[in-house]
């Protein structure tokens, strides 16, 4: 029972377990708050495992929930979330897990809760937290960059090749569909960081 998850590097030595709030949205706040708060990455140095803990620590409260250990003894295939692959605070590989993902945490409101949890001296303005967000860190959405081929059906090229930009979401089946299509990847983004803001 939980919305468990492990947190790893391509080392894959250490993990972070989360019993709760395991989901991608939730993790991808997690790692965004730390990349706002300029931590140093666990990669590049072991003090980045313990700003993470901190961060998640003071989030969750109490004393249960949260595990750090060798990545051989946590519970990496664990029915829920698997792992997350994490560098620079970005996630960039997953394993044990096929599902759609958790979408269910707008990226904004929930680093207001992370920040909301922090020591009030280490707090992060409103302001530098929603600055710091791009379209591409918000969960179950994507901009694809595309022209429409002779059949007038949408094709996926490179963003220089683009005629419009298409924005999708991630339906609770891990499909994508269609939301709205835009004259350029700026205008998408804007789009997409407005859709957070509701």
């Amino acid at each position: 029972m939980g919305n468990r998850a492990v947190i790893t590097t391509r080392k894959r030595e250490v993990g972070v377990y989360l019993h709760w709030h395991g989901g991608r949205d939730s993790v991808t706040a997690f790692l965004k708050y730390c990349e706002l708060r300029r931590f140093i990455p666990p990669e590049e140095d072991g003090c980045g495992w313990a700003r993470l803990c901190q961060v998640v620590g003071n989030y969750f409260g109490g004393d249960t929930s949260l595990g750090i250990d060798t990545l051989d003894a946590l519970d990496c295939d664990n029915r829920n979330n698997g792992v997350y692959c994490i560098e620079k605070w970005k996630i960039v590989a997953r394993e044990f897990f096929t599902g759609p993902e958790q979408t269910g945490y707008a990226l904004l409101p929930m680093l207001r809760e992370i920040n909301d949890k922090q020591p009030k001296e280490e707090q992060l303005s409103d302001e530098d937290m929603a600055a710091g967000i791009t379209a591409e860190d918000i969960v179950g959405i994507t901009i694809r960059p595309c022209i429409e081929d002779k059949e007038g059906k949408g094709r996926i090229v490179s963003d220089a090749e683009a005629e419009f930009f298409g924005v999708y979401r991630q339906n609770e089946d891990g499909l994508w569909e269609h939301v709205e299509d835009f004259s350029s990847r700026k205008h998408a983004s804007t789009f997409v960081l407005a859709m957070q803001e509701n």
